[in-house]
């Protein structure tokens, strides 16, 4: 299925978070919950970027590296944390504008 959804698409730094949506859509259909979900994401993404053919091995390293140094799990975070509703951005937002403009 991930396959399926990515054959269109060369993995690159510029849009491998497409890549991680389409990784925790299809492991939110799964029975894994919580921090194994956020595993599973990272090991089929690992396994992807390490098969892959369509990538040069310096795109690969630098793709790994975004894996292994917590930036796509940072990411992942902060997706579930946005679909719980813990973000209070559009919230700070709209106070900082009525403030602003007085409404």
């Amino acid at each position: 299925m991930f396959v399926k959804q990515t054959t269109h698409l060369t993995i690159n730094v510029s849009n491998i978070m497409t890549f991680v949506k389409y990784a925790m859509e299809i492991i939110e259909l799964s029975h894994l919950k919580g921090p194994q979900q956020k595993d599973a994401v990272l090991k089929l993404l690992t396994t992807f970027i390490t098969n892959t053919n369509t990538i040069n091995d310096d795109t690969r390293q630098t793709l790994l590296n975004l894996i292994q140094n917590g930036t796509v799990a940072n990411t992942i975070e902060l997706v579930v944390e946005a679909s719980k509703g813990n973000l209070n951005i559009n919230q700070e937002h709209l106070t900082a504008i009525s403030k602003c403009c007085g409404c």
